[in-house]
């Protein structure tokens, strides 16, 4: 028996286009997530980094700042520069040891080491003058403290010289001391703020000092070369010998200032350095922060991983699955369209062969017992099988009855013919008592004999007579029952007129 079977070139067919986007999507689903994960565990990674790159933004300005301030001399901001110098330091190196060689990032990262290079230089510098600033800020702060009170003793000598008469170029003289104190004062200030006139304002400082202790040693003592005279007055003297005590003791400090000038201009010029750099810095930590941040982005530079990438393997993925949902769609429309044909043509062979044994069965509806079906390999051949097997059932079955009749009506004649031969005997028998009328007397009992034998003959052949009917009866009673079968059997609403007509000429031929 055939069944209904796909067609093996759709099949082919949509298996290819199912492959097809099965395999875009793994490969799709695969880039997606190998891009998504190296994306994410490098966003994990640099999320820290994208930190310390916009830290040293800020720190970039406060190193700069806090150099100012530590330079003008002041502890904790020497304190705070180291500490975010050391910040600026540990971060630089950190970025560079983890990410040194990151595509996108050794660029920027580069470009903030060279810059910072130089710069952490000045930083060095100006924390190896840490002491000598500090000094020199203190001595610049006992000696401006001692200003004021340098100029009021001077103040007092020049008093005491206009009260006592002195001549005008002492007091000139002592006046210039006043005037000369203050721009020492301010000349240490110059220094302190540092600057372009900061080493000129050091070097006139220092020839200030000269002058200012040679004035005073010549109010004292008297200078010719200066043309200044020696101060009379006692009450002069004692004023300027105050005077004198006083600048003896700044003069330790002025000293210990200009001793430590150097050190504070390197300190000054590196802080300079550091405030011209910072911007430079400021800029360069701007683009290492923005290529941290570039990572995963659109602005991401990358071929892998890389923001289009994960974008277009999604687009992929999405596209991959709404083709394979149709090819499946397409697929499975295919096969129903194939199973539809193949059924129909299932059917069709399966009509054809209904009909081919109806034809060959029709013959046996007119009681032709020689029909032989023809057994195939499609659904009838089963029935045809059963067809033919019943049919050989009913010849043999036919042949057994006819021999059975055969038989009967033999043994019929039989009994007929000795039947008459009795009668013949008891005729003569008849004729024979006239003639022997003294032996009927004798034969009287076998006569009766005779005819009671002759009665049950009689009966026995009326009764084999009645059996062969019978026997009749039940030949046709069997043809009858073969013609309701082969009814059943045949689907056509005319096989039962085919079968009709045999009956009545087997009926026929057995009456």
């Amino acid at each position: 028996m055939s069944t209904a079977t796909d067609s093996p070139s759709a099949s082919k067919i949509g298996s290819f286009g199912n492959s097809f986007w099965l395999a875009l999507l793994a490969i799709s689903v695969i880039v997606f997530g190998a891009n998504t994960g190296v994306a994410t565990y490098q966003g994990s990674r640099l999320s820290g980094a994208s930190t310390g790159a916009s830290d040293m933004r800020v720190l970039s300005q406060q190193l700069a700042n806090q150099g100012r301030e530590a330079v003008a001399g002041n502890a904790e901001a020497f304190k705070a520069f180291k500490e975010t110098k050391q910040s600026v330091e540990s971060t630089v190196a950190d970025l560079q040891s983890r990410f040194g060689n990151e595509g996108a990032i050794a660029g920027p990262l580069a470009k903030l080491s060279a810059t910072w290079a130089p710069l952490g230089k000045s930083a060095d510098q100006i924390v190896a003058s840490e002491a000598a600033v500090l000094a020199l800020a203190g001595n610049a702060d006992r000696f401006a403290t001692q200003v004021p009170n340098l100029q009021a003793q001077l103040n007092e000598v020049v008093r005491a010289m206009s009260a006592g008469g002195a001549p005008s170029s002492q007091i000139y003289s002592a006046l210039q001391q006043v005037v000369l104190a203050g721009t020492m004062a301010r000349r240490v200030t110059e220094i302190r703020a540092g600057g372009a006139g900061a080493a000129t304002a050091g070097d006139a400082l220092g020839r200030d000092a000269v002058l200012f202790g040679q004035v005073l040693a010549g109010l004292r003592d008297g200078n010719p070369d200066l043309g200044i005279a020696a101060v009379r007055n006692g009450a002069a003297l004692a004023a300027l010998q105050n005077s004198q005590t006083l600048w003896t003791a700044m003069k330790k400090d002025l000293d210990a200032i200009l001793a430590s000038s150097r050190n504070l201009f390197a300190a000054q010029s590196a802080a300079a350095a550091l405030t011209n750099g910072s911007g430079q810095m400021l800029q360069d930590s701007t683009n290492l922060f923005q290529a941290f941040s570039a990572f995963g982005s659109v602005r991401d530079t990358r071929l892998f991983p890389n923001f289009w990438l994960g974008i277009a393997s999604g687009i992929a993925a999405l596209v991959s699955i709404i083709g394979l949902l149709y090819s499946l769609y397409r697929t499975r429309q295919r096969e129903q369209e194939v199973r539809y044909q193949t059924q129909v043509e299932y059917n069709s062979r399966n009509q054809q062969a209904i009909m081919r044994l109806l034809d060959e069965i029709s013959s046996l509806g007119e009681g032709d017992l020689t029909v032989k079906a023809s057994v195939t390999e499609d659904m009838t051949g089963a029935i045809a099988d059963a067809i033919n097997y019943a049919v050989d059932e009913l010849r043999n079955l036919v042949t057994t009855i006819n021999d059975t009749s055969v038989q009967v009506a033999a043994s019929t004649q039989e009994t007929q013919a000795t039947a008459l031969q009795l009668a013949e005997a008891a005729g003569h028998q008849a004729d024979q008592i006239t003639t022997a009328s003294d032996r009927i007397s004798e034969i009287a009992t076998s006569i009766d004999q005779v005819s009671k034998n002759s009665t049950e003959s009689a009966e026995v052949a009326q009764r084999s007579v009645q059996i062969a009917t019978e026997g009749a009866g039940v030949v046709r009673e069997t043809i009858r029952g073969m013609d309701r079968s082969a009814t059943r059997s045949r689907r056509p609403p005319s096989a039962s007129s085919a079968w009709a007509s045999p009956r009545r000429k087997s009926v026929r031929w057995w009456n």
